[in-house]
């Protein structure tokens, strides 16, 4: 049977109006003049846009055979393919564990595409509900779409790759939110610039809290609790920047604390205020000075911190979190991390995601495939993918690296501050924890000290510090591995682990060692074929990690090979090892 063709669809997703033009509600007319294409950018009665419609307008390399691909239910339509794609580049998000690589953001690098296509002739003669009446429009499609559409934050492009006579349900997707456009050029190039949804939570699109415009309305002294401030909308003021019932607003270094408002015209009147509040001091104040609310997390779980910064204070669509999967994933391994924080001033939304990263000991990443932003505890795997180089990895790929810059042999956590309004200085911090390996520190053996010290806003208990240092130092005490290796395409996804046997990892006798490594980055090489795979050695390997066993399991020694590694725990003698003379498994 000869192999099927491999194809490649992209699909740029665009909201449209659902109402029909000059049809009750929409009040616009024919007149002379621009007219309506259901889109944003041409809406003439913008009171009555209706957003709920879309188009996905598809595209394809000229080469690749045209399919029928049209559909369209109630105001949702998706074109055949255009025949002007030229090229599609991918490119591959990559983990930073523990937000520990500098020169990375905290939450690494986030993943994208770049598609490049060519402009042709079009004449409106699909998406334009109104085309029987005015006629067809000369001109070409990417000149026109950029005369029609200047913003482009809720719009997205899909890359579709599959096989001939594949369904495009069946064909594997991922997902950007479409970020630039540029051209067409004199040669009619146009480029496309799609971006995963965390680049979304950078400064420039996202700050907790954001800036309120708001200012003192007349002096007040230490002591004043009648505050009136001018407030450029009502939500400046209302708004929660936080879980707590209670709202905070900064003057100068003092934080100040209400439980309501009243006011109108942009003048309010707050109430229940709390002079000098989260360990600042009260001050006196003149007319005029500057206010700025301040956000307020009070012992919440880390992950649910972070998805309450992605939901309510970033553009990330609400949809691209699982929120069953983080709070399953969450009950069962980070229990325990209940984090406190006071934001003074507009911070970027992806630093404080990379400190809940860091001090809460999960990873987060866009899974541009599952279409999820996906979480992931520091944790145990219990099933893992199995790779040889023989079998799997492409030859004369795989390759080795190591970052003692990375390596930590003592770390140093300083938590509780004591007025969040000042810099990270050792000085503002109630407690601090410390840990530090000396046997990785040893001369003799040619190691030497390497330390990281961490100022944690978040950190409010020693045994949240004392397991930070834990999981640190289990990491990164070596200096950390690295292997990148070409497999094929799919063959891992970022955040899973693998169990990887190859020659050029051996043991002190030169035999080769299996050991478990962890995907960061998975960058395709040929679509559909063969990526590229960064892996870093994993943190939890060599040991049996115990889990809770269903009703009825056998007893060790009837249990299988894959049973014993699995998610089992059977009790260990009291040497520490099993009947068979293997290590006991560890509670986590």
């Amino acid at each position: 049977m000869p192999p099927r063709e491999p194809i490649r669809i992209v699909e740029l997703w665009q909201p449209r109006c659902a109402e029909r033009f000059g049809v009750a509600p929409c009040a616009a007319s024919l007149a002379d003049g621009p007219r309506c294409y259901n889109c944003w950018g041409t809406c003439l009665d913008r009171d009555h846009y209706r957003g709920d419609g879309s188009i996905a307008w598809r595209f394809v390399p000229p080469t690749q055979a045209l399919v029928p691909l049209y559909d369209r239910t109630g105001e949702h339509i998706g074109t055949n393919a255009f025949p002007t794609l030229r090229s599609v580049s991918v490119r591959s998000s990559k983990i930073n564990v523990g937000s520990i690589r500098d020169g990375e953001k905290p939450l690494g690098v986030t993943g994208g595409v770049t598609v490049t296509l060519t402009d042709a002739p079009f004449d409106d003669y699909v998406g334009d509900w109104s085309r029987a009446v005015r006629g067809p429009r000369p001109g070409f499609f990417w000149a026109k779409w950029c005369a029609r559409n200047q913003f482009y934050a809720n719009m997205f492009l899909r890359v579709y790759e599959g096989f001939a006579g594949d369904a495009l349900a069946d064909m594997e997707q991922r997902l950007y939110i479409l970020d630039s456009v540029d051209g067409p050029d004199s040669d009619g190039t146009v480029t496309l610039k799609g971006v995963d949804p965390l680049r979304l939570t950078d400064e420039s699109r996202a700050q907790f809290p954001r800036e309120t415009e708001m200012r003192l309305a007349g002096d007040i002294t230490a002591t004043t609790t009648a505050i009136t401030i001018e407030a450029s909308t009502p939500a400046d003021v209302t708004d929660q920047f936080g879980n707590t019932a209670t709202r905070y607003l900064g003057i100068g270094s003092e934080i100040i604390g209400y439980t309501g408002s009243s006011g109108s015209d942009g003048v309010w009147t707050l109430s229940g205020v709390t002079r000098g509040a989260l360990g600042t001091e009260a001050a006196s104040h003149g007319d005029d000075d500057s206010a700025q609310r301040v956000g307020r997390y009070e012992l919440m779980d880390a992950w649910d911190i972070a998805r309450d910064l992605l939901e309510h204070h970033t553009p990330v669509p609400a949809e691209f979190i699982d929120a069953a999967a983080w709070q399953a994933e969450a009950e069962t391994y980070l229990t325990g991390y209940t984090f406190s924080r006071t934001v003074p001033k507009p911070t970027a939304v992806n630093t404080l995601l990379g400190e809940l990263v860091r001090d809460g000991t999960f990873n987060l990443w866009w899974d541009e495939r599952a279409q999820r932003i996906m979480l992931k505890a520091v944790r145990p795997e219990a099933a893992t993918v199995v790779l040889s180089d023989s079998d799997h990895v492409v030859a004369g790929s795989l390759s080795q690296a190591r970052e003692p810059d990375e390596r930590i042999s003592r770390v140093f956590i300083y938590y509780n501050p004591e007025d969040p309004t000042k810099s990270d200085d050792p000085d503002n911090y109630r407690s601090m924890r410390g840990r530090v390996e000396p046997d990785v520190e040893a001369e003799a053996g040619g190691a030497d000290i390497r330390s990281k010290t961490i100022y944690s806003r978040w950190i409010t208990t020693d045994a949240q510090a004392y397991e930070l240092c834990q999981r640190l130092l289990a990491r990164f005490r070596t200096t950390p591995r690295y292997l990148t290796a070409t497999l094929a395409d799919g063959a891992l996804r970022i955040g899973q682990v693998a169990d990887l046997t190859t020659r050029l990892d051996v043991d002190t006798e030169g035999q080769p060692v299996t050991r478990r490594w962890q995907c960061l980055k998975a960058q395709q090489v040929r679509p559909g074929e063969t990526a590229e795979y960064l892996l870093q050695q994993f943190l939890y390997q060599a040991r049996r990690y115990a889990f809770v066993m269903p009703d009825g399991a056998p007893g060790f020694a009837l249990a299988s090979d894959e049973a014993r590694e699995g998610k089992a725990c059977w009790l260990a003698g009291e040497d520490g090892k099993m009947s068979d003379g293997s290590e006991g498994y560890k509670l986590q």
